[in-house]
């Protein structure tokens, strides 16, 4: 037996507490504890109150029930299904650009697209000069504007037949690669003479430079399908 001393309201009063083994006492009526002696509340008021939900409610931290698992490991499960279906999406988009790669052209090897990719880039450069061309050296054109298309072309087929001169050619396109530098010497060659042609008002190096112009254009262009089908030139 102790002696516990309690404040009443009014004084100080003293009360004989009961040993452990006999449990909770219930207090005396009108007497005011410093904590409540009812077994079900102070185990309520920890939070353990004979498991209810309302206690488990109370915890001052978080409780994972079987349901909150089950449910998390379903949103798991569908972020990582979502994840797989992107990534082989994804995969299939690259595997179909590659796939569509490979029916742009015949060529049999590396070496052999990236030369004839090359003459696919230098043909357009010629067009595009070529575009110069017209109405500035058609009948009734302009003398001055004739002459300045034709220096763009000059330009441009040197500057195609130096690069592709410079290239190293696959065996399976040498003869159609050396007809086509031999055409685009030609071409230049021909447009200076119809420069020579305006600078010296000459009616015959006229006629002459605009005939080897066409030659060289047909040469060209013999030449370019001397090359194998879908390579240098687009199709089947």
């Amino acid at each position: 037996m102790r002696q516990l001393r309690y404040w009443d309201g009014s004084a100080w009063t003293t009360h004989i507490a009961p040993s452990a083994s006999s449990g909770y006492a219930s207090a005396a009526p009108g007497t005011a504890h410093a904590y409540s002696t009812s077994p079900a509340s102070n185990v309520q008021d920890q939070g353990f109150a004979g498991g209810s939900p309302a206690a488990v409610a109370a915890l001052p931290y978080g409780v994972q029930t079987a349901a909150d698992a089950r449910r998390q490991g379903l949103i798991r499960a569908a972020v990582i299904g979502i994840g797989l279906v992107l990534a082989l999406v994804a995969i299939r988009l690259v595997l179909a650009s590659v796939h569509f790669s490979t029916f742009t052209t015949n060529d049999n090897s590396i070496d052999e697209f990236g030369y004839s990719q090359t003459v696919r880039g230098d043909l357009a450069a010629i067009n595009q000069a070529a575009s110069g061309l017209h109405p500035a050296c058609d009948k009734g054109g302009q003398m001055q504007a004739c002459y300045d298309a034709d220096r763009v072309m000059i330009a441009t087929l040197t500057g195609v037949r130096d690069s592709l001169a410079s290239k190293s050619v696959p065996a399976r396109y040498a003869v159609p690669h050396h007809q086509l530098l031999a055409a685009l010497a030609l071409d230049a060659k021909a447009f200076a003479l119809r420069n020579h042609a305006i600078e010296t008002h000459s009616d015959t190096e006229w006629k002459t430079s605009n005939d080897a112009i066409g030659k060289a254009a047909s040469d060209i262009a013999a030449a370019v399908h001397g090359y194998p089908p879908g390579t240098v030139l687009a199709g089947p």
